[in-house]
């Protein structure tokens, strides 16, 4: 064979060898490349599988404080089963509170009435022994003025015109929005500097009366005056 035959048969055997390993390393690239891109999938894949199924169980495991754990312990014989509910108010046939007596255990004594129409409507509950306070204010100012002071209802108070010594017209001090009844001096022993009125009082002082010991709660009347006083407590009566 020529010696130019050969050498060109040479440089077709090594192009020919050349490419075929090229082309064998191209093969094992892409292979690779298609693992490591089927791996990576599957990892994100696995990945976003756990993340989606165990976000809680993974960011409590994280966040607990192992160190302030109290173990939990239920008495089962100390749970409840029921309906939660609320008292209400019962209405009358006015669609108003009905007063009654309750005793010590909250059970109904008895009804005293509808809070519709006088006396009941805008009627006030009060302890006796506040019923008493009121009451000895009053007798401290009458004991220490005796005569020389008068009761008037709220109505007659101001209605009326006091004059003093020389005839000459005294001011009269407002009274309280709960006033029912004041004490006055006798106008004509009002001077400059004194006041006309000595005493003011919820009550209807006209209309005291006396309470025993055993009262514990009255109920007083939008004028001032005892509708019912009684041993046990006076509230509305209310219902589940």
């Amino acid at each position: 064979m020529p010696a130019d035959v050969e050498r060109i048969y040479a440089l077709n055997s090594i192009a020919t060898r050349r490419n075929m390993r090229d082309h064998l390393v191209l093969q094992r690239d892409s292979l690779m490349n298609f693992l490591l891109s089927w791996i990576a999938l599957s990892v994100f894949f696995f990945s976003s599988l756990i993340a989606g199924v165990l976000p809680a169980t993974a960011k409590t495991t994280i966040e607990i404080d192992y160190s302030q754990r109290v173990p939990l312990r239920i008495s089962f014989g100390q749970l409840r089963w029921g309906i939660v509910a609320a008292k209400g108010r019962v209405l009358g046939p006015n669609q108003k509170p009905i007063w009654a007596e309750y005793d010590a255990q909250g059970n109904v004594v008895r009804e005293i009435g509808e809070a519709y129409g006088d006396p009941l409507q805008n009627a006030v509950v009060m302890s006796a022994y506040a019923y008493r306070t009121y009451v000895e204010a009053f007798r401290t100012v009458q004991s220490q003025y005796g005569q020389q002071c008068q009761v008037f209802s709220r109505a007659e108070y101001e209605a009326r015109t006091f004059t003093g010594p020389n005839n000459a017209v005294l001011l009269k001090p407002m009274l309280n929005a709960q006033t029912n009844s004041v004490v006055v001096r006798d106008p004509a022993t009002v001077y400059a500097g004194m006041s006309l009125v000595l005493h003011q009082s919820l009550l209807d002082l006209k209309r005291i009366e006396e309470l025993s010991d055993a009262m514990v709660s009255v109920l007083v009347s939008e004028q001032g005056w005892v509708i019912t006083s009684s041993a046990n407590n006076i509230g509305y009566r209310t219902a589940f």
